[in-house]
């Protein structure tokens, strides 16, 4: 992986997939749809929660949380009072 692939400034690396509605690097999209198959037949619909995003759009997402935008969360997933943070935090 280049440096243009590794901060998502290229996506020469990852593939569309549209049933998932996002985008994954190329080499474990079989594999994932493999394990994707193999999960619908014991009746689990397993999805995407989060995948490659390219630059603007992680930058997008971040500014949205830094300004207050976009709630931010703890390792335990419950929402932080972005409020309460002060300006080092």
């Amino acid at each position: 992986m280049n440096a243009r692939e590794l901060t998502g400034r290229a996506d020469s690396h990852v593939r569309d997939v549209r049933e998932l509605d996002c985008h994954l690097q190329r080499d474990v999209v079989e594999p994932f749809m493999e394990m994707r198959a193999a999960a619908a037949l014991a009746g689990i619909d397993l999805v995407s929660c989060s995948a490659f995003r390219n630059f603007d759009g992680q930058l997008n997402i971040w500014n949205a949380k830094y300004s207050g935008q976009r709630p931010l969360y703890k390792d335990d997933g419950s929402e932080f009072d972005h409020a309460s943070l002060d300006e080092d935090e």
